[in-house]
């Protein structure tokens, strides 16, 4: 799933989805289904490396990784069906609020914000 990785296919972006299924033959209700899946398995692996890098202290190794589980919550509305200790979240959210917006909009930050304490299911 690298163009899920990059950033290059977004919620924006719905037309590459769109082409990539039509061309594969899948109805778009299976494409959708297929795309879940892929990222409901690809959260799980990163929730698991965050949290080994939280608990051993290395909040420089999980900018990336957050910043795609946004990426990927914004697909399903925040709902990655991941269960994490509250403790470990907070941590995320954070170090997350240490991190570098440059050239994001202030709205864009605080949507990102909203996203990640709905995935990590933080009020």
């Amino acid at each position: 799933a690298p163009g899920l990785e990059s950033g290059e296919i977004t919620v924006e972006s719905g037309d590459v989805l769109a082409d990539i299924s039509e061309s594969l033959g899948f109805s778009e209700e299976d494409a959708e289904k297929a795309l879940e899946n892929l990222l409901l398995q690809l959260s799980n692996r990163i929730f698991d490396k965050l949290t080994k890098d939280i608990r051993r202290g290395r909040l420089d190794a999980i900018v990336d990784p957050v910043k795609t589980l946004i990426r990927y919550g914004e697909f399903l509305n925040g709902e990655l069906g991941v269960e994490i200790e509250e403790k470990v979240g907070r941590q995320i959210f954070n170090a997350y609020e240490n991190f570098d917006f440059e050239g994001l909009s202030e709205t864009k930050v605080e949507g990102n914000k909203e996203m990640l304490k709905t995935i990590l299911s933080l009020s």
